[in-house]
């Protein structure tokens, strides 16, 4: 966008070439300028410590050959040569500073040319946040041409903001007119505090202050701005101080970075990710797919009776969960919930553990005890494991059932059971019956209310959901923003048998979450017994006659291996598919710079996206 042709400058003339030499060393982000030759033209201040070299060592060399690595040369002149087509190109690679070391930086390549758009050299901005150019015309021998200056100012994407030490705005670009919704000439004479609310004008006060001190050279910083209509405007701030020859400050200089936008998004996947939590959990029960909703719409009708309630699943998935939801949700959840896992007290102390015992009822019985029945009195006994519960302790949980009575070990009296009853187990009842391990009796006692909670791998919907509220809640404890598993992880989610359930999944994002170092949880993150399993599961799918590979997470198992997806016989057509997979997925699906980054045209993803299907 021309910003000369659509705002006018108010009082440039009075700016010099070194005016905006000024501005362009302060604007914290290195600029390289090379010709189209790849010749170092110029490099600012912010360049030179990067690249550990004086501008006199900088002019003159060829870049290709003194800042990037040989095998990755070939590679950017294709980047400078996408840049003529796109007007700009970004990225990320590694350069070689003066001391032969590679550095790892984002970058954003902008062509420059001439009003008859003959090409004349590239400008190179190096950053860790996005690069500031958008633009730039007419650029010929920048260090020498004050209009040159002025134009790079007023084309760039970021807002250039001066004060002088009374707080007063004495330059602004075109883009902080556009970013704010004044005029320039509205701005000039004003503090830059008066488009803020009181909060943010202290924040910005108190930086701008900070600057006068010779030890610090720049401040970045997040600052809300009040548009002219009244709405928020969301900025990151970098500011830095003009000094003359003594070392006094004479002004200040803020660079504004517009990230509404971001923000914006941001709080809307914020909001949209809370409706789905919202949407999809019952209390801190998450699930999706149908098995689980199915679950959430009998947890309220079930916690109203107060009827037994058997919860049959595998080992981790959820049944404690369920058990304590149920208590919680029910006219008994100011009463005590009492867990007694069955399978983890030896037989001969569960009699006791369950029911007590009075003083004298054996040798060691020195007073009484009380059992868990008598302690949860009130409101509610959670039997978990009752399948490993012996035979003849069988026979008095069914009185208890029956008649609410029960008589502690070496008691004559009965007492009363005023509990609810919850069993869970992680066993096939009709075998463990049919072998004569548990009464049928009292197993259709217990099912009065029956919830069979499916293995993981069975409702797959569910495992992307769990994933982000482990996250989240891990985020919390810890106070880290990881956003989100790499798409390799989800891949293999999407196969995994999950033979530990849920909790096997929480342990396995817990791991990875400790070694993640970045925003994304990546394979590299979890324990070698994974990357062992994900290896092995690829090798055992390519030597099956064809291999079936959906993208995202599969609604079951039996889906995953039924649905209408491309077959892939090969292991490196499976690794060239998930490679462009990960592409698009980076690239939010835009099929253009998808190729680029390929390094194939549109026609030929395109038909690589048919072979594969991924259209």
């Amino acid at each position: 966008m021309d910003y000369i042709n659509k705002v006018s400058i108010v009082n440039t003339e009075k700016y010099t070439k070194q005016f905006y030499q000024a501005i362009l060393e302060k604007i914290g982000y290195a600029i390289l300028v090379i010709d189209i030759s790849a010749f170092i033209v110029y490099a600012n201040s912010e360049a030179q410590k990067l690249f550990k070299a004086d501008s006199n060592y900088l002019t003159g060399k060829n870049f290709l050959k003194l800042m990037i690595q040989p095998e990755n040369q070939y590679e950017f002149t294709q980047k400078l040569e996408a840049s003529e087509e796109t007007h700009c190109y970004e990225g990320y690679l590694n350069f070689l500073n003066n001391e032969n070391i590679a550095e790892n930086v984002h970058f954003k390549i902008t062509p420059i040319f001439e009003l008859d758009n003959h090409l004349t050299g590239f400008i190179i901005a190096y950053s860790p946040a996005t690069a500031i150019f958008e633009s730039a015309r007419n650029f010929e021998e920048l260090i020498k041409n004050e209009s040159q200056y002025k134009q790079f100012v007023e084309t760039a994407n970021e807002g250039f903001w001066v004060i002088d030490n009374n707080f007063k705005t004495t330059f602004v670009n075109a883009r902080i007119s556009e970013i704010l919704g004044y005029q320039q000439h509205e701005l000039i004479g004003k503090t830059p505090f008066e488009f803020m609310d009181e909060g943010n004008a202290n924040i910005c006060m108190v930086h701008i202050k900070n600057i006068d001190n010779l030890s610090v050279t720049a401040i970045k910083f997040n600052l809300n701005f009040k548009h002219k209509e009244g709405r928020p405007i969301y900025t990151y701030i970098s500011i830095a101080g003009f000094r003359n020859e003594k070392g006094k400050l004479t002004g200040t200089f803020m660079l504004v970075n517009d990230i509404t936008e971001n923000e914006l998004l941001k709080k809307q996947i914020e909001q949209t990710e809370k409706e789905l939590v919202e949407k999809y959990s019952f209390n801190d029960i998450k699930g999706k797919s149908k098995a689980m909703l199915e679950i959430f719409e009998l947890l309220p009708i079930t916690a109203e009776s107060d009827c037994n309630v058997l919860i049959e699943g595998a080992s981790g998935t959820g049944k404690s969960l369920i058990a304590k939801t149920i208590h919680s949700l029910s006219n008994r959840a100011k009463g005590p919930f009492i867990v007694v896992n069955c399978g983890a007290i030896p037989e001969t102390l569960l009699e006791s553990e369950l029911f007590g015992y009075v003083k004298g009822a054996f040798t060691d019985a020195k007073k009484d005890k009380p059992g868990r029945f008598s302690i949860a009195a009130g409101g509610t006994i959670f039997l978990d494991e009752i399948s490993e519960m012996p035979i003849h302790l069988q026979v008095k949980l069914l009185r208890v059932i029956e008649e609410k009575l029960y008589e502690p070990l070496g008691d004559v009296k009965s007492q009363k059971a005023e509990v609810r009853i919850i069993a869970a187990s992680n066993k096939n009842f009709e075998e463990i019956i049919r072998a004569g391990k548990f009464r049928e009796d009292l197993y259709y006692r217990l099912k009065v209310i029956n919830i069979k909670i499916p293995p993981l791998r069975e409702r797959r919907d569910d495992i992307e959901l769990l994933t982000k509220s482990f996250i989240k809640k891990l985020n919390e404890r810890h106070s880290k923003a990881i956003a989100d598993v790499a798409p390799d992880v989800k891949k293999f989610f999407a196969i995994y048998s999950f033979p530990g359930n849920v909790r096997e999944l929480q342990n396995m994002i817990e791991h990875a979450f400790i070694f993640c170092k970045n925003d994304i949880i990546s394979f590299e993150n979890f324990s070698s017994e994974y990357k062992q399993r994900f290896e092995e599961i690829l090798n055992s799918v390519v030597k099956q006659p064809a291999i079936l590979i959906k993208p995202e997470f599969a609604n079951t198992a039996n889906e995953n291996m039924n649905g209408n997806f491309k077959t892939i016989t090969k292991k490196s057509d499976l690794w060239k598919r998930d490679k462009i997979l990960q592409v698009l997925e980076e690239c939010d699906y835009n099929k253009t710079i998808a190729a680029e980054k390929l390094k194939i045209s549109r026609m030929a993803l395109w038909r690589r996206m048919k072979k594969y299907d991924l259209l």
